[in-house]
């Protein structure tokens, strides 16, 4: 067919990306700031769970 020969154009390439990049920068912040929560509540549950441990060993060895 003759007039079949065009390529359908691809609707993304009209979306421009942020100038700037402020929308990528508020991202990566934000997960920055995440993962530093998470990190402190990781070392934390490592310490009590720590703890935990030392207190289940202290309490089964005077029971002996």
């Amino acid at each position: 067919m003759p007039g079949k020969d065009e390529t359908p154009s691809d609707e993304s390439e009209d979306v421009e990306p942020n100038p700037g990049g402020e929308g990528s920068t508020k991202r990566l912040l934000l997960v920055g700031v995440i993962s530093a929560f998470l990190a402190g509540l990781a070392d934390e549950a490592a310490h009590w769970f720590i703890q935990f441990v030392v207190w289940l060993y202290e309490f089964l060895v005077s029971r002996l």
